[in-house]
């Protein structure tokens, strides 16, 4: 009998799995809002590196670091993204 047949049968059941899920859900999306606040510090402590780089740099060595942050913000908006959809993807097929 599966977990669907049973939630069918019992109403404890199905609010006993519900809430287990929500629970499931919750510690999920506060692992993503963790991961995402690391990220945000990562982003705002390389805003701040690159804010402090001499005004003096030439033309080349700063158009250097706006290639390479913006490098960084797409790797990390990525990894974000992956981390969103793992859990989305646990929201519709829970492992």
């Amino acid at each position: 009998m599966s977990t669907t047949d049973i939630e069918r049968n019992s109403l404890e059941a199905h609010v006993s799995l519900c809430e287990l899920r929500y629970q499931s859900l919750e510690r999920r999306i506060t692992q993503v809002e963790t991961k995402l606040e690391s990220v945000n510090t990562l982003l705002l402590q390389i805003r701040d590196s690159l804010l402090q780089l001499p005004a003096e740099q030439n033309h080349a060595q700063q158009a250097r670091w706006e290639r390479l942050q913006w490098g960084l913000i797409g790797v990390l908006s990525a990894v974000a993204a992956w981390g969103l959809q793992q859990v989305f993807v646990g929201i519709v097929a829970p492992h």
